[in-house]
């Protein structure tokens, strides 16, 4: 049965049936111009040209560095049909069909998440302990502590800390109105919540040795350093070593905890949007 003679006795049948203006569903595939894979019938998704993918690996360590090859398979919706043009037969039977793999393969950094510094304190020959600056990255918010280690001791740990609500009252969904007597936002307990921040470094201490003579070779200029040094075994088993003086650290660790010393005056720092509205309901309160 051809399409025209399928349009006429159609049109029959819808006159002796009173004249119905709703055809039978099963007549829609046989319409002019509706054919799958025609170019105006195509799906926006296959006509774009960009299709953009998000890929998620859920093994990756903080601090990685990955090496990826990706290729995406899409479902074949016609797959055993015999709707193919000719130079396609060859995918009729193929029910996901896959693109070719990237080239070259991807480098992906993972950024650490904890970090630690020996601060540079007063200390004597006879202790044999160190304060170390651990900043952890937890929710999205950095989280800094000071810890006192000796050898044999394990770098950080879990504590619980009380933390300041981005919206005070914000705590199972609840809304309540700023604390009394706060124009600044300081912390009370009305606006802050307890949680558990795991400053583990997995690094251990071996030793704390003390006046240690670090040569700085700058531009133009050689810099003795005096300080004192921790000696520890890092999360993968090797042994390392840094200095308690800043000026002593790589570049590269300079730049890290400059950067997280940024990011932690931006949390601490309230918008001026903020600061009105926190005067405001303190002049409120006070009338």
């Amino acid at each position: 049965m051809n399409e025209e003679m399928f349009d006429e006795e159609m049109m029959e049948d819808m006159m002796l049936e009173g004249g119905r203006s709703t055809a039978p569903t099963y007549r829609t595939p046989f319409r002019r111009g509706g054919r799958y894979g025609q170019q105006q019938n195509k799906p926006q998704e296959f006509t774009q040209e960009k299709i953009h993918v998000w890929a998620f690996d859920s093994k990756a360590v903080p601090g990685g560095i990955y090496s990826y090859r990706l290729r995406i398979g899409f479902f074949n919706p016609i797959a055993g049909r015999n709707w193919f043009r000719e130079d396609q037969k060859d995918l009729r039977f193929q029910r996901i069909l896959w693109t070719d793999w990237t080239s070259p393969p991807s480098l992906v950094s993972i950024p650490r998440r904890t970090y630690f510094f020996p601060k540079s304190t007063m200390t004597t020959v006879a202790d044999s302990s160190i304060s170390v600056e651990i900043f952890r990255k937890q929710m999205g918010e950095w989280h800094k502590r000071t810890f006192r280690v000796a050898a044999g001791s394990e770098i950080g740990a879990i504590i619980k800390e009380k933390r300041q609500l981005s919206r005070p009252g914000a705590v199972l969904g609840r809304q309540s109105p700023l604390p009394s007597r706060n124009p600044l936002g300081r912390p009370t307990a009305q606006n802050t919540e307890t949680v558990e921040v795991d400053y583990r470094t997995g690094a251990t201490v071996v030793d704390v040795l003390h006046d240690q003579n670090h040569w700085v070779i700058k531009p133009n200029i050689t810099q003795n350093i005096n300080c004192t040094e921790i000696v520890y075994r890092d999360n993968d088993g090797d042994i390392k070593r840094i200095g308690s003086n800043k000026g002593t650290w790589p570049a590269e660790l300079v730049n890290i905890y400059n950067k997280i010393q940024r990011d932690i005056s931006k949390q601490k720092k309230p918008s001026p949007r903020d600061m009105r509205r926190r005067m405001s309901s303190f002049d409120d309160e006070s009338m």
